[in-house]
């Protein structure tokens, strides 16, 4: 225990420099205190306990988990109050697959519930029941709530308070008929359990859009502006034969903010020049169509696209050119230029695209 007391010290006095992914593995390791609970028992619980447990936890996506947990408690219990020097010992090891809900994931200390089942192996030693002495084999649900702080890129420290609710009555050692605790069974056995742990993430997903702070985000935007500056030269290839009908050309660099149709600061400079091409050829009408990547539902998909090209026709509007020389329309996540298995495919999938319909009559 005091190895455990001193690794989450230090955890906790480690510099913090996390970065949020969308989804990750952990390994999870700590310490617990188990107690029995009821209402109509004739044991009494005992104060010294103890439990350990290991875990494999699978982050799915921002905001849901999933859970794998060994978990070993012993827990005593004292068999009526008027015989001191009868007690009662429960060794129990069980296995759990929780489901695990965070409500905020973008934070660093992060509150969560979690609703869970597993297996149960047991073995009962000075039971007030002498036929219980023994192994024995059941189930039990898990409820539990718990905080979860982010030490840095790689740890977390968890805290969390479990609700165990066993379908065997017999879980103390103890067989009444009447103790109407449990909740898989009215007579079932059950009890509380507190943790402290550590998780060690050692596998990390994909960079998270939804928890990337923007202070990293313009860092990042600035050190992208090479690229962009680099395709926006490849793009002027396009000037000489901006008139051809049907013609099709992409604004790379034309960036919104995640699940909207506000338009990020370094898109205003791609932007601008397209300004300048359509003022320097004042003849030709341009379809502004809109794509996104394949994340989330194909229908929300078509409609932000629709809403991303209109935001375009008006900025283009705002700075000197015709409405009648533009026409917006959506194209949601049809026609990917990348794939969209990978955050840079979906990244290329997110743009806008002009294509020349025909000089103005």
């Amino acid at each position: 225990m005091l190895y455990m007391i001193i690794a989450v010290s230090l955890l906790f006095t480690a510099k913090s420099d996390a970065q949020y992914v969308q989804d990750s593995w952990g390994l999870g390791f700590g310490i617990s205190y188990p107690r029995f609970v009821g209402i109509t028992t004739t044991s009494i619980s005992k104060d010294n306990n103890y439990g350990a447990f290991i875990s494999l936890k699978r982050n799915v996506s921002e905001y849901v988990a999933f859970r794998l947990t060994g978990n070993f408690v012993n827990m005593k219990t004292l068999f009526y109050k008027n015989v001191p020097d009868k007690i009662e010992t429960t060794n129990l090891l069980s296995g759990d697959l929780d489901f695990i809900y965070k409500f905020s994931p973008c934070s660093k200390i992060s509150p969560y519930v979690l609703l869970g089942f597993g297996g149960t192996y047991f073995n009962t030693k000075n039971s007030a029941t002498p036929a219980r002495e023994g192994d024995h084999t059941g189930y039990q649900m898990n409820m539990g709530v718990g905080f979860e702080w982010i030490a840095d890129t790689n740890w977390s420290i968890s805290t969390e308070l479990n609700y165990n609710t066993s379908n065997d009555n017999e879980l103390e050692g103890n067989s009444n008929l009447d103790e109407l605790k449990g909740i898989l069974s009215s007579n079932g056995d059950a009890y509380m359990k507190l943790s402290i742990g550590a998780i060690y993430y050692f596998s990390r997903g994909e960079k998270s859009t939804l928890c990337e702070p923007l202070p990293k985000g313009v860092k990042e935007i600035v050190k992208e502006v090479p690229v962009i500056v680099e395709r926006t030269k490849i793009d002027t290839v396009y000037r000489e034969k901006i008139i051809e009908h049907g013609k099709d050309f992409d604004l790379f660099g034309i960036n919104f903010r995640f699940d909207s149709d506000n338009l990020m600061p370094e898109s205003y400079p791609i932007l601008d020049h397209a300004v300048k091409l359509l003022k320097e050829n004042p003849e030709i009408r341009v379809e502004i169509r809109g794509y996104t990547d394949s994340i989330g539902p194909e229908l929300y998909n078509q409609n932000l696209s629709n809403r991303r090209a209109r935001i375009i026709r008006r900025y283009l509007i705002e700075n000197g050119i015709s409405p009648s020389r533009l026409f917006a329309k959506g194209f949601g996540e049809y026609n990917p230029v990348k794939s969209n298995k990978t955050r840079i495919g979906r990244a290329f999938n997110r743009r806008i695209e002009f294509k020349i319909i025909g000089a103005e009559k």
